[in-house]
């Protein structure tokens, strides 16, 4: 009897994985768009954990890491959206440890209400920035608009990154289609908790799978190294100068993953991120380019202010940054931490061409860390900023924001 019930629980098991992967997400994405994606579920909780700590993720009524506030503004308030990736969101760090939430609590004090509403989300590139704004942030009717840049942009971009953006002036698939258009509406009428639920147990269902796993850094970069055809010598290279203990932390927190990974599968990770030396990553870039460009003429029709902050990554400001990777046969080039590199220059012009606000954080970063060398801003095997880092981008911030009048109560 015993084993019988075990045949039919996990026959059970069985099935409903089968169902959410092949009926459950296929009508949700249906449903809530593609959008349903590419943030948090409504109301999400996760306790994750980080180094040799945890920090948790609490997601609002619209899938993102701020508090349930009402769309409408009111006359004496200043609505300041934040959209980035995990380096807006607070990937290490709780929620009132991040830039957006301590400029906020910043302004508060001084009895200014200026509201920053944190839309970064982990893992979000541009084509994402340009969904998240025209899906979640404008809900807000914000005065302001803070697109918040990183370093490897342009490769989280790609070359269909284009299409993502969408066309304004396009009728969207949706309005053609008129019976499936009521359909959606009206599950989503009667159904609204259940879609949540099912959103909620599907993406926490997921994360539990994943974090279940066990980790394997160096079968996974093997396995990835082969079908990006990587020549066996490098791989034999790699596998002799990858310390053990390293692999074993990797393994054990699941944190810096990737900058073991890409030293032997993407080596040229950052130069075609920050250089573009390539006929592809010269693509990419004029993709990404494409995208903001939309975005800033979206809220500019909607007379919002924009502005954009340039977030470097370490390897352009801290020499003493995590030189595993290097030893391992990432492609870092020293004069990063002294020059202005090819991505921020067109960063910049693509601020003056719009006549936008601009922050570059390279100078003020490399600034701190000379003056505070045993002061870290980032976490020690992890390119995200620890709490101390986000102070310190939240003062430069802020200090920007009063030089330049962006903000009216400032």
């Amino acid at each position: 009897m015993k084993l019988l019930k075990i045949i039919q629980n996990s026959a059970l098991f069985f099935l409903t994985f089968i169902a959410m992967c092949f009926v459950v997400e296929p009508l949700l994405v249906w449903v809530e768009g593609e959008s349903s994606k590419a943030s948090y579920p409504r109301y999400y909780e996760s306790t994750n954990k980080f180094l040799n700590g945890i920090y948790h993720i609490k997601s609002n009524s619209q899938g993102i890491r701020y508090q349930n506030i009402p769309f409408k503004r009111s006359p004496d308030e200043e609505r300041v959206v934040v959209i980035g990736d995990s380096f807006v969101e607070g990937e290490g760090v709780e929620a009132d440890q991040t830039f957006p939430a301590i400029l906020e609590n910043q302004y508060r004090k001084s009895g200014k209400r200026i509201s920053f509403i944190n839309c970064g989300i982990s893992g979000f590139g541009p084509p994402q920035y340009a969904r998240m704004l025209s899906e979640t942030a404008l809900k807000y009717h914000p005065n302001k608009v803070l697109f918040v840049i990183y370093a490897n942009d342009v490769e989280d971009t790609g070359d269909s990154g284009v299409d993502e953006a969408g066309n304004d002036e396009a009728p969207s698939t949706d309005s053609l289609n008129p019976l499936r258009n009521f359909l959606k509406e009206k599950i989503k009428i009667l159904f609204p908790k259940l879609l949540m639920l099912i959103r909620k147990a599907c993406y926490h269902g997921q994360r539990k799978w994943e974090s279940a796993k066990s980790l394997d850094v160096v079968k996974e970069t093997l396995q990835e190294a082969r079908l990006r055809h990587v020549s066996q010598g490098r791989i034999d290279d790699w596998l002799k100068k990858v310390p053990a203990d390293a692999i074993q932390e990797i393994n054990e927190s699941r944190v810096g993953f990737y900058r073991v990974k890409f030293a032997l599968t993407r080596p040229d990770y950052w130069t075609s991120s920050l250089d573009i030396p390539t006929p592809k990553d010269e693509k990419n870039w004029k993709a990404m380019e494409t995208i903001f460009s939309k975005m800033i003429q979206k809220c500019q029709s909607r007379k919002i202010e924009v502005g954009i902050i340039y977030a470097p990554c370490p390897y352009q400001y801290d020499p003493g940054f995590d030189t595993l990777p290097i030893q391992l046969g990432l492609v870092v080039r020293k004069e990063w931490l002294t020059e202005t590199t090819t991505l921020e220059k067109r960063v910049e012009v693509l601020a003056q061409k719009n006549k936008i606000p601009f922050l570059n954080l390279t100078p003020l970063l490399r600034k701190e860390v000379n003056a505070f060398p045993d002061q870290n801003l980032n976490y020690k095997i992890d390119v995200h900023w620890n709490p101390r880092g986000h102070q310190v981008v939240a003062s430069a911030i802020q200090e920007w924001l009063e030089k330049t009048y962006f903000l009216e109560n400032a």
